[in-house]
């Protein structure tokens, strides 16, 4: 009875969530950031088969910022400002690194 119980509240709780399917499709861009002391690098993919891909040595950097750990601010900075005036959200990000260096993925979206 107690079984029987459980499984019938179960089955009333999951009938009574809406299940919703998005009337809408969303782009996509997958940012991969790969960073260390002296480089920055952008693999931009937009979902066309292309990836683009944004190189920045120690000595861009420093022009950029006047250090490379402010010229890599800088060019994370114009990347997300670029993104954010196309309508582009950041939606999620993960990420982690090792000894050489770390390597985020950003996801950012836009309803079409």
């Amino acid at each position: 009875m107690k079984n029987l119980l459980c499984f019938g509240t179960s089955v009333l709780l999951l009938t009574s969530c809406a299940v919703t399917r998005p009337t809408h499709s969303a782009d996509l861009v997958v940012v991969k950031v790969s960073e260390d002391e002296g480089y920055l690098r952008f693999a931009i993919a937009r979902g066309n088969g292309k990836v683009e891909m944004r190189d920045y040595v120690a000595a861009e950097l420093s022009r950029l910022g006047g250090t490379p750990t402010d010229g890599r601010a800088e060019a994370t900075r114009q990347l997300f400002a670029e993104l954010f005036q196309q309508g582009y959200v950041l939606t999620c990000s993960y990420g982690g690194g090792d000894r050489t260096g770390t390597l985020n993925t950003l996801v950012f979206s836009r309803s079409r």
